[in-house]
């Protein structure tokens, strides 16, 4: 019985070895064929694997002494290709390496002619292919090392939607057959039999599935995104870390708001228009990300270039801050103002919101009992800048705000219209080509782009990772939500010289306002209310709010001098309809495909080639009329993410701790303490403190060993005067300090704390507060 067993695992391992690397080896070549968007006509070289395959096969069972000069001549005669044809070879190689990497429009192949570029990555594969082969024959007829190459291989084919490669029916037949190879292999290395009948029902159930998810791919699409969400709010809920605004980053994702309140906001005026609560405004962009602005470094250009204010350059933030409502109060002292105020439901943000035409009055403990900061605002509508009536008494004053503005709108106009070509070429050649003659025009084609190559969905799928996430929604997938669309039009605007930033924050409409019994109206944001938005640079408004998300609650691209009329106008007579842009990407494709089918089919083309191309394509066409495409694309995502959670959500964790630190240290005191507090009541201790109480400091030294008396003392005293400060206690200097040493209190305590917690507490509160876990 041993011997039997024997055997038939050594006749096993005789079969399966060169189908396993058949199959390696065409996932492999249509990975790359995928990504690097190469012709067809390099499907002879499955044909080609498979021979040396079975080839080097049959060496290694009737002549073992031959396989390794075998592999030497293969090797030898790879290198002495790649000699004779090394200028194509490189061109080819970089062509690839460059797709893969999101840097194939700078290479020279991409540059190239279309023949150029398909010449170069044929020569390429016919290196890949023999050189692929002799790795895989040396790993699995020498080393017998399949765990590794099934690893590879597998983690190659399922990374392919996040680098751009299509799923295609036959990539997944081979995947198919290359994962059942291996998992048969591996229960006869375990000792264990086939069983047929099981095999007989998984290949059912398989093409059972096909059946289903092609007649059903909308319901599968949705399934897959009501699990994705559910997951993703699930951990948000657990973690307290739910959809936050503030960041510049552009998600390459699905957007899951989890519903968790997080501001409450109080006016006194029933508003009239859509609110806008900014709290991260962008600088300059690039890999995908908007850094924030460089207000500060434009403010000491101000003063070198333009104002030479000397001493009282330090008064040249303040005064800016308020200038565009000051100068609107001093020419309308009768109109009543406007009065918000901002409370924190939510203590792990650590970013201020803000309306525009307003001015900070207030923060710290307010008249409602809550924590947050206050606001004297005006409305768009009721801004009534007029720069040259300024009464006697305001005349002065006013002076000094024009000269500032003045100088404003100098550096501005440098620092806010730079960009980066190589970022978005496409987007960059686009408004090239259409130029427009005033901001009105601007503006119009920027909302006729957008309308005619995108529509808004909070479910877009998964960008790919090696291109730019504007690119890659705006040329490609053509679907996304507020902040592909903000992006999108805030670069557009810097390409056309107006100044322009990505802003995000809260978006409220008018209704979501009640009227509570004390007369005030108050409305309560939720994470579902994060946006985002451009916004550009009036000279009478300053920064100014443009809507261009198409599903946004307020009137899109409203702002003083512009609305839906003067679009609907400027579209009317530019000929524009929101077909344009499709119509015209699907003209030139047409014809490059044209091209390139005329080149491969020439008389210079080889018959064989043809005749394979042709058979393949057939196949394939045929099989994919039954599979569409793009479903495989997203079961094997949603495949490639559960099999891979463990590692991405440990990735995750480190990359929250490094972002919660720096927030911390960024945000001041308040933040901290917050954050500190928060921990301290979810281990049970002091629950009945908020910190405020007198008897807070002794109580804290007492529950927590490592906090002293005095460094008790001391944080409370930090925190209080952060919370009376102008700034909500942001300022540079002692504030730094005090923000160090509050921040220094916090991790020696929460890891304490942490500790004492029993084991599943201890494990949710690592993932809560990363920070101090990692």
């Amino acid at each position: 019985m041993k011997k039997t067993a024997e055997r038939r695992k050594r006749k096993t391992e005789q079969w399966m070895a060169p189908v396993f690397q058949m199959t390696g080896t065409a996932c492999v070549l249509i990975f790359l064929m995928s990504v690097s968007g190469s012709g067809t006509g390099a499907w002879y070289l499955f044909a080609a694997a498979a021979v040396l395959s079975l080839l080097l096969w049959q060496i290694s069972l009737r002549r073992k002494k031959w396989m390794a000069p075998a592999l030497l001549l293969l090797f030898g005669g790879t290198a002495a290709l790649f000699f004779f044809l090394r200028e194509p070879a490189v061109q080819g190689l970089e062509y690839i390496a460059g797709s893969i990497a999101g840097t194939a429009g700078d290479t020279e192949a991409a540059a190239g002619t279309a023949a150029g570029s398909a010449a170069g990555t044929e020569t390429a594969f016919l290196l890949i292919l023999p050189a692929l082969t002799v790795l895989l024959s040396v790993l699995l007829y020498g080393l017998h090392l399949f765990w590794p190459v099934y690893a590879a291989v597998t983690v190659l084919f399922l990374s392919g939607p996040l680098l751009g490669a299509e799923i295609m029916t036959p990539s997944v037949f081979a995947m198919c057959v290359f994962q059942t190879v291996f998992w048969i292999r591996q229960t006869q290395a375990a000792g264990g039999r086939r069983n047929a009948g099981a095999l007989a029902l998984t290949a059912a159930l398989f093409a059972a599935a096909l059946v289903a998810v092609s007649a059903n791919a909308d319901w599968f699409y949705d399934r897959v995104y009501d699990a994705e969400g559910m997951l993703q709010r699930t951990v948000r809920r657990f973690d307290g870390n739910a959809d936050s605004p503030a960041s510049g980053t552009i998600s390459r994702g699905n957007r899951y708001p989890a519903g968790e309140e997080k501001l409450e906001v109080w006016v006194t005026e029933e508003p009239s228009e859509t609110l806008y609560l900014k709290g991260f405004s962008g600088g300059s962009y690039t890999d995908g990300e908007w850094l924030p602005n460089t207000d500060e470094e434009l403010f000491d250009r101000m003063e070198e270039q333009y104002l030479h204010w000397g001493s009282w350059s330090d008064w040249i933030p303040g005064m800016y801050s308020s200038l565009y409502f000051s100068m609107n109060w001093m020419q309308n002292t009768e109109d009543e103002i406007r009065q918000m105020t901002v409370v924190e439901l939510d203590r792990s943000e650590t970013q201020w919101y803000q309306p525009y035409y307003g001015i900070w009055t207030n923060s710290g403990q307010l008249s409602l009992g809550a924590v947050g900061y206050e606001f004297r605002y005006y409305e768009q509508a009721d801004m009534k800048p007029d720069w040259d009536q300024l009464s006697a008494e305001y005349e002065s004053t006013g002076n000094s705000y024009r000269e500032l503005k003045d100088a404003y709108m100098a550096v501005a106009q440098e620092a806010y219209t730079e960009f980066d070509a190589g970022e978005t070429p496409r987007l960059a050649e686009l408004c090239r080509e259409n130029p427009q003659e005033d901001l009105s025009h601007v503006t119009s084609f920027i909302l006729h782009t957008l309308n005619s190559r995108a529509e808004y969905t909070m479910t877009p799928g998964m960008f790919r990772f090696n291109q730019d996430p504007v690119e890659y929604f705006l040329f490609e997938s053509g679907q996304g939500y507020c902040q592909h669309f903000a992006s999108a039009a805030a670069l557009m605007y810097r390409m056309y010289g107006v100044p322009a930033r990505y802003a995000a924050g809260y978006v409220l409409s008018p209704s979501d306002f009640e009227q509570q019994e004390n007369g005030l109206y108050r409305a309560v944001v939720t994470d579902e209310a994060a946006h985002a938005w451009p916004e550009i640079f009036l000279e009478n408004y300053g920064w100014t709010p443009v809507e261009v998300t198409p599903s946004a609650a307020g009137e899109a691209a409203h702002y003083p001098g512009f609305d839906s009329s003067v679009y609907d106008t400027i579209r009317s007579e530019s000929g524009w309809s929101d077909s344009d842009g499709t119509q015209a990407e699907d003209a030139q494709a047409d014809e490059q495909e044209e091209q390139a089918g005329g080149e491969q089919s020439g008389s210079g083309t080889d018959p064989a080639e043809r005749i394979l191309t042709s058979a393949g394509e057939r196949i394939g066409n045929a099989v994919g009329k039954l599979i569409p495409d793009t479903v495989w694309g997203k079961v094997l995502l949603a495949a490639a993410a559960l099999a891979a959670l463990g590692a991405v959500l440990y990735v995750l964790h480190i990359r929250r701790a490094k972002r919660w630190e720096r927030l911390l240290k960024n945000g001041g005191v308040r933040p901290v303490f917050g954050r500190m507090m928060e921990l301290i009541h979810y281990a049970g201790i002091l629950t009945d403190f908020d910190g405020q109480e007198e008897a807070f400091p002794q109580r804290l030294s007492e529950e927590i060993a490592c906090i002293s008396g005095e460094e008790a003392e001391r944080l409370v005293r930090l925190v209080t005067e952060a919370a009376f400060a102008r700034n909500g206690g942001e300022n540079s200097g002692e504030d730094a300090r005090a923000a160090e040493d509050v921040y220094r209190i916090y991790l020696s305590a929460g890891k304490e704390v942490i500790a004492s917690l029993p084991r599943h507490r201890k494990i949710a509160a690592r993932v809560r507060w990363p920070e101090i876990s990692v």
